[in-house]
């Protein structure tokens, strides 16, 4: 700058990390768990071809004093498919019975390749909590990285949780 004036200059990065990224809790917990559609818990790293899993989301809004439209997104690995309740022979989320008492979204998106969810969290110790399941089924054979489960206010996105990533072996 050769001029009497100050010069302002704006610069943005963006990319991907390089390093994985470790679970975070800044105003959220979360957390993803597989279960047979019995209730048993599954490893993710020893799941077969063709089977049928129930992921469940579970997490939590800690600033207790506000309300909040919160945002999940959940990235499914290579190798896993969401399955459509609907169709899948006949079973349907609410007709599993172990499963706790699942919270009401705004919106719900069944994508390819991730699970997304739009909550309306009231202010209050009650609602603070939430519960979310999908079915998933392993289709391709491999070992894959299980991407974090993810959650953040949509209008506060400096309030966010993610989840550990993970690693998921189709046999």
């Amino acid at each position: 700058n050769e001029g009497q004036h100050p010069v302002w200059t704006v610069m943005n990065q963006s990319g991907v990390p390089v390093a994985a990224q470790p679970p975070a809790q800044e105003g959220f917990t979360i957390s993803r768990r597989y279960y047979t559609r019995a209730g048993q818990e599954v490893n993710p790293e020893q799941i077969r071809q063709n089977d049928l899993m129930v992921a469940v989301i579970t997490g939590e809004a800690l600033a207790r004093d506000e309300t909040q439209q919160a945002l999940v997104v959940d990235l499914l690995p290579a190798g896993l498919e969401i399955e459509n309740a609907r169709l899948a022979h006949g079973e349907s989320t609410t007709e599993i019975a172990w499963l706790p008492e699942l919270t009401e979204t705004l919106h719900t998106e069944i994508r390819d390749d991730r699970f997304v969810a739009a909550l309306d969290l009231a202010a209050g110790a009650e609602r603070r909590k939430f519960t979310l399941a999908y079915l998933a089924r392993a289709v391709t054979p491999g070992v894959y990285r299980q991407p974090a489960v993810f959650v953040e206010d949509m209008y506060k996105p400096w309030q966010f949780g993610r989840g550990a990533l993970g690693t998921v072996k189709v046999d």
